[in-house]
C-alpha cells in the first residue's frame, strides 16, 4: 500500500500528465460560488474519509488535507505557519502523558466535554478504538499501522494482529478507563507521543465498525468527527465538509462550508481558479504552470524559502496568491543494492558525481525545491547542511574506470525506471544522458535502458516499486516526506532490510539490508545517544553505503483566489490549514 507523501502536492507537480481539457465542462467545477463556502480543488478526489485507512490512500496527500479538517488527535502540529514550533499542542488530550515503567506506559487524560458532530460524547474508549481499527486485519488491506511496525511496539500489538479479525477483542496493552487512556509498550518509543500526531489517532466512536470496503472509485464511507468539520456528504461532484457545532477546540473554523472538487487534470483545476470557480488549487501545478503563475502573481510565502535556481529568495510574510512554502519533503533516486551493477558500491559511489543534481531539480520548474544531498530534511533533528557531492557532474576523480569501480562495466545493463509524468520522463533521459557521457568519455560499453513503469501512472508506479522481491531496475526516482519529525521515519523506513517483506508496500526501494543493526540500534535509542547513533548511520550511509541519490528538498508550490484571506500553511501536512482559511 502507498504511504502518504508518496502523492504529495509537489509529487503531484510533477508526476501526472497534464489534461487539456477543463474539468468545468463536466459539470464537475460548475457551481456557482457560495462567498461563505471554501471550494478546494483536488486532483482526483479523496479514496478514503477513514482516518485509520487514509493511509492506504492513492490520493493520499489530499485525504490528509481534508482529514485534518475533520480529526481531534490527543495531540497535534498547530495551525500554524511555523515548520514545527511552537511544538505539539495539546488538543484532544487535557495534558501531556505521565510516562512510567521505564518509559514504556503511557498514560493520557482525555479531556471532558468534547463531542462528536452526532453530540455523542468523546471518551479515552474513542481512542482505543482508533488503536484497535489501526492493527486489525478486519480492516481494508489488513490495516495500515503495521507500516510502522506498530503492533510490535504495543503490548498485545501483534497477538491482535495474529488472531485474525475478530470483532470484539481489545488489544490487551491499549485500555480504557473513561477519561484515561493507558498504553502500555513493549519498550521504549521516543517518538511516540510526536506519532500520536497523525490521523491514524484520531477519535472515532467506540461502536465504529471495521472498513473492509475498496474504495477505488471514490469515498463512500465516513464516520462522526470531533474535529472542527465533519464529513457531510460525498457524491460523484466531491466532498461537503460543514462546521462541527459541537466542537469546543482552540482550532479555528473559517468558511461555514468546504466544498472538495475533483478536477481531473492541473491544468483543469488551474483554469478553475482562474475563472473563480474554486478558491484553492491542490492538485499543484506543472513545470509550466509554475512559470505562469510566477509571471501572474509573484511569489509568496509564510515559511520562506531560500534562492533556489538561481531565482531569488522569498523572505516569510503574508498576502499574495501563489505561496511556495517548505515541505518535509526529499525527491531521490533509489539505487537498487540487489541488482548488478548498482549493487556494486564503487558504481553508487560514482553515480554520486556522474548523475546531474542540479539539472534533475531544474527540470521540476521554478520553486520546486532547492539542492540537497542529505536524506533528512531541515529542521529534521541530526539535519547536516553542508554538501559531500558535487551538485552537477564531475567525473574528475575517474582516471580509470575499470579500476575505480572494481568491474569491467561493459555489456552491463544499467536499467532507469519511472513514471510516464512529462518530467519524470524528461528526468529519466537526463540520467541517460549522464551515465551516457560518461560511458562514450570511458568507453565501458554500458547499456543504457529507459524503462516506462507498467500502467505509467504515479500510483501504479508506486505499487509496483514497491512490490518485493523486484529487479526491475538499478535506478528510479522517488520520493519521501517524513511523517513525523524523527529520523527513525526516514532511515527506518526507506533503508531498513527489517522492513523489506514479500508482496507490495515496501518503501525500501533500494533493497538495502546493509546496516539493519544500527538502524534498529538507533531507532530504539534515547536522548543524546540516540542523536549521536543517528548522525553516525547519517555520515555512513551518505558517504559509505550509498543506497539513494538525495538532490532536492521540495517546496509546495499552492496558488489561491484573492477571496482567501488568513492564509495558513501546516508545514507537517504540506498543505494549507483548510478549516483556517477565512
Amino acid at each position: 500500500m502507498l504511504r502518504r507523501p508518496l502523492y504529495a502536492l509537489f509529487m503531484l507537480s510533477m508526476g501526472v500528465t497534464v489534461l487539456v481539457a477543463a474539468v468545468s465542462a463536466s459539470g464537475v467545477m460548475s457551481a456557482t460560488k457560495n462567498t461563505t463556502m471554501l471550494y478546494v480543488g483536488v486532483l482526483d478526489g479523496v479514496t478514503f474519509l477513514d482516518p485509520q485507512l487514509a493511509y492506504a490512500d492513492a490520493a493520499a496527500k489530499e485525504s490528509w488535507a481534508v482529514l485534518d479538517t475533520t480529526t481531534l488527535t490527543l495531540v497535534r502540529y498547530p495551525d500554524s505557519n511555523q515548520a514545527f514550533t511552537p511544538p505539539l499542542k495539546l488538543e484532544g488530550a487535557a495534558g501531556y502523558p505521565v510516562i512510567s515503567n521505564s518509559g514504556k506506559t503511557y498514560t493520557w487524560q482525555v479531556r471532558h466535554g468534547l463531542k462528536f458532530n452526532d453530540g455523542t460524547l468523546v471518551t479515552a474508549a474513542a481512542y482505543q478504538r482508533a488503536f484497535e481499527r489501526l492493527l486489525s486485519p478486519c480492516m481494508y488491506e489488513g490495516g495500515i499501522g503495521v507500516a510502522d511496525f506498530l503492533d510490535k511496539y504495543i503490548v498485545g500489538g501483534a497477538a491482535f494482529r495474529n488472531a485474525g479479525c475478530q470483532v470484539g477483542t481489545h488489544i490487551s496493552g491499549v485500555i480504557a478507563a473513561a477519561q484515561t487512556l493507558t498504553v502500555n509498550l513493549t519498550q521504549q518509543v521516543p517518538w511516540f507521543t510526536t506519532a500520536m500526531a497523525m490521523p491514524w489517532f484520531s477519535a472515532v466512536e467506540p461502536t465504529t465498525p471495521y472498513d473492509s470496503t475498496p474504495q477505488t472509485a471514490g469515498a463512500t464511507v465516513f464516520y462522526p468527527s470531533a474535529g472542527p468539520y465533519y464529513v457531510d456528504s460525498v457524491t460523484s461532484g466531491g466532498i461537503v465538509l460543514k462546521k462541527n457545532l459541537h466542537y469546543s477546540g482552540t482550532r479555528p473554523q473559517g468558511r461555514d462550508q468546504i466544498n472538495i472538487l475533483p478536477s481531473g487534470s492541473q491544468t483543469a483545476c488551474y483554469n478553475a481558479l482562474q475563472g473563480g470557480e474554486i478558491d484553492v488549487d491542490l492538485c499543484g501545478l506543472t513545470s509550466a504552470l509554475a512559470t505562469n503563475a510566477d509571471n501572474a502573481y509573484g511569489v509568496h510565502s509564510v515559511t520562506g524559502v531560500p534562492s533556489v535556481s538561481g531565482l531569488p529568495a522569498v523572505t516569510a510574510g503574508s498576502g499574495g496568491q501563489y505561496h511556495v512554502e517548505k515541505t518535509n519533503c526529499v525527491d531521490y533516486l533509489a539505487f537498487d543494492t540487489q541488482n548488478a551493477p548498482t549493487s556494486n558500491v564503487n558504481v553508487r559511489v560514482a553515480l554520486q558525481y556522474i548523475l546531474d543534481r542540479k539539472g534533475l531539480l531544474d527540470i521540476l520548474g521554478p520553486y520546486a525545491g532547492t539542492l540537497t544531498d542529505e536524506i533528512l530534511p531541515p529542521g529534521m533533528p541530526g539535519y547536516s547542511p553542508g554538501s559531500i557531492w558535487p551538485s552537477s557532474p564531475d567525473p574528475s576523480p575517474f582516471t580509470d574506470v575499470h579500476n575505480y569501480w572494481g568491474t569491467d562495466l561493459a555489456g552491463s545493463k544499467f536499467v532507469i525506471w519511472h513514471s510516464d509524468s512529462t518530467s519524470r520522463t524528461q528526468q529519466a533521459a537526463l540520467i541517460a544522458a549522464d551515465l551516457g557521457a560518461y560511458n562514450s568519455a570511458q568507453t565501458a560499453g554500458m547499456n543504457i535502458t529507459n524503462v516506462q513503469s507498467d500502467g505509467g501512472n504515479a500510483t501504479q508506479y508506486y505499487t509496483i516499486l514497491g512490490t518485493s522481491p523486484t529487479a526491475k531496475f538499478n535506478i528510479a526516482p522517488a520520493t519521501w516526506c517524513a511523517d513525523y519529525p524523527d529520523q527513525a521515519d526516514v532511515f527506518n523506513v526507506l533503508l531498513s532490510g527489517l522492513n523489506i517483506h514479500s508482496g507490495p508496500g515496501n518503501t525500501n526501494f533500494s533493497q538495502f539490508t546493509g546496516e539493519n543493526a544500527l538502524l534498529t540500534a538507533a531507532a530504539n535509542s534515547s536522548g543524546a545517544t540516540r542523536t549521536q547513533n543517528y548522525l553516525d548511520l547519517d555520515t555512513l550511509i551518505r558517504e559509505v553505503d550509498l543506497p539513494l541519490f538525495p538532490y532536492a528538498v521540495d517546496y509546495a508550490r499552492i496558488l489561491t483566489s484573492n477571496t482567501v484571506g488568513n492564509w495558513t500553511y501546516n508545514k507537517y501536512l504540506g498543505s494549507p490549514a483548510l478549516n483556517a482559511l477565512s
